[in-house]
């Protein structure tokens, strides 16, 4: 077993400075392995996972930093673990930016967390990764520098480059040794090197990510949205990551990649994963009539009265084309009468009963904004006997350790989230302590209302770009992720926009547009409060961008930003590779 230890600063106002750099590495060697930092134990927050078959427990101490021996010797103490066994990840001045090194041992130089775990464990022959930060600049204090933020979006892709070799490295000590993990780090650091040396060494590629810090800061700096967050994960693993402004701006609580959010719409893919994972085990069919899984639904008519041509089936309901809640607000008003203390899931449905559909099913699409999901979310409880929200947990979230993700989040996770600020204003939006604007109260909503982070709602887009499975834990085959990423309905149906169908619970691009940039075959949905996330196939891609603001999710224009930027990275990318 290892102890990997990344040294930081906790809390919002230290969050992505060049002092936290070991945290920063730490994060996304979690993200990488699929483990949640949502433990607390010997004053760390600690996670566990594997790398290449050997158990390893990643933390990063509470304590400040220059009480970090205090963490690291509780957990040697605890977990008995060997000295050469401890690697420990920090950020070191006397390195240039980008660059990491790897020691099997020595003195603490000038950072403070090193001397004090050096002076509490008694002996410093242990290893450890230092990821380079730089001196400060003329005119610069050194402890105003450690605790700065990266000033340039340069600066950052920098920075995250070294986060990512860092976490290279480590994989590399747990893997095959101190020998192998040095000549890594020495490799890596091959493209400072002066061109004609770097000439003989062959030359590295690499996406250039930097049109997304772009988009993202043009519309933080003109008050579009308070802040955001943008991760890009390339063949499974983190390539980029963009977090810019505030989270909250009234508190000044800056923007971190910890940030809750209101998932909104985002939560319709999790419904469709659910009623998969019923699909797969037979217990239902798509195409099985609704009102076999709800009785209570069988007497639906269009409205006028006209009797219905066939039954609404689960696949009319996954590619918004039944005609329940798509034109009219009769759901809305339907779900509105039930008294306060009577809302669930399981009565909202039930009010759906006496709601004439908006057309026939399966003759046009649009969108069913909380009726179709809802029905959906029901009968995964109808069939599996649990309420939905226990049942998502225990299929979805807990496999791929999306510990963050809920509907009725605790008072930490709520002390997190991201307000949602008006466009052009950033005046707060009322929503208060409720996954969605209007909720009365929270309920197992099959198609808003979840609240979770950016890392959590990645782990679950790399699951489906990953062909259902991540990190070991399976939850869907491929051939099922594969029908839920293949449009569902004809091209010339009445409701479709050019260049987009629905897959099931899913968006799916069918070609370029210039109002729609993705490439053919992506797949992913968004949320009203500016969450929106796509898979990219043909790149081997996932993306999340989560934002503090009411702009809405893919048809708003920031989305459309990062979708470009992103696009032509990959693109260009793949071109030079």
């Amino acid at each position: 077993m290892y102890i990997i230890v990344g040294l930081g600063n906790p809390g919002d106002k230290y969050a992505h400075t060049h002092h936290n750099a070991g945290f920063d590495t730490l994060t996304l060697l979690a993200d990488r392995l699929g483990v949640s930092l949502n433990k607390m134990k010997c004053k760390a927050k600690l996670g566990e996972g594997h790398i290449g078959g050997e158990r390893v427990v990643l933390a990063q101490p509470q304590t400040f930093m220059n009480l970090s021996g205090e963490s690291v010797v509780e957990l040697m103490n605890w977990y008995k673990a060997d000295l050469d066994h401890l690697l420990v990840v920090y950020d070191d001045i006397d390195l240039d930016p980008g660059r990491v090194r790897f020691r099997a041992k020595g003195s603490a130089g000038t950072h403070n967390g090193m001397r004090s775990i050096i002076y509490l464990l008694g002996r410093d022959d242990f290893p450890r990764v230092r990821v380079g930060v730089g001196r400060a600049p003329q005119g610069w204090d050194l402890v105003d520098w450690v605790l700065a933020g990266y000033r340039t979006p340069e600066e950052r892709r920098m920075a995250y480059d070294s986060f990512l070799d860092a976490c290279d490295v480590i994989e590399e000590y747990v893997k095959r040794g101190a020998e192998a993990a040095n000549r890594l780090a020495n490799e890596k650091c091959k493209k400072f090197d002066p061109p004609e040396k770097a000439a003989k060494g062959g030359k590295r590629s690499k996406y250039d990510f930097s049109g997304v810090a772009k988009a993202i800061s043009a519309r933080v700096e003109e008050k579009y949205v308070a802040g955001a967050v943008c991760a890009v994960a390339v063949d499974g693993r983190m390539a980029y990551q963009c977090i810019q402004g505030f989270a909250n701006i009234e508190a000044g609580r800056k923007m971190t990649r910890d940030t809750t959010f209101r998932l909104a719409s985002m939560t319709k893919p999790v419904t469709g994963v659910a009623v998969m994972i019923l699909a797969e085990r037979g217990l239902v069919e798509l195409d099985d009539p609704v009102d076999k899984y709800l009785p209570e639904l069988g007497q639906w008519r269009v409205a006028g009265g006209e009797a219905l041509r066939r039954p609404v089936t689960l696949r009319d309901l996954m590619t918004h084309s039944s005609g329940l809640g798509q034109e009219t607000p009769l759901c809305a008003e339907a779900e509105a009468r039930l008294p306060e203390d009577m809302i669930s899931l399981e009565n909202v449905v039930r009010m759906y009963a006496g709601v004439p559909l908006d057309f026939q099913p399966g003759t046009r699409t649009g969108y069913s904004a909380m009726a179709g999901m809802n029905v959906l979310a029901r009968v995964v409880e109808a069939v599996s006997g649990m309420r939905f929200a226990s049942f998502i947990a225990t299929e979805i979230f807990n496999p791929l350790g999306m510990g963050d993700t809920a509907y009725e989040p605790n008072n930490h996770q709520w002390n997190r989230i991201a307000e949602v600020y008006e466009p052009g204003t950033l005046e707060m939006r009322p929503i208060g302590r409720a996954g969605h604007e209007g909720f009365r109260r929270p309920y197992d909503c099959g198609s808003a209302a979840l609240v979770g982070t950016m890392p959590d709602y990645l782990r679950f887009a790399l699951m489906l770009a990953n062909g259902g499975e991540l990190n070991g834990a399976r939850i869907l085959r491929p051939e099922t992720v594969k029908a839920m990423a293949t449009p569902q309905l004809p091209d010339d149906l009445n409701g479709l926009m050019e260049g987009q169908n629905w897959g099931l619970s899913m968006r799916v691009t069918t070609k370029k547009t210039d109002a729609q940039p993705l490439p053919a075959g992506c797949f992913g949905w968004s949320g009203a409060y500016g969450t929106h996330f796509w898979i990219d196939p043909g790149h081997n891609a996932a993306v999340v961008l989560m934002v503090a603001g009411n702009v809405g999710g893919a048809s708003s224009p920031l989305s459309r930003e990062v979708e470009r930027a992103v696009t032509e990275a990959l693109e260009k990318g793949k071109e030079e590779a």
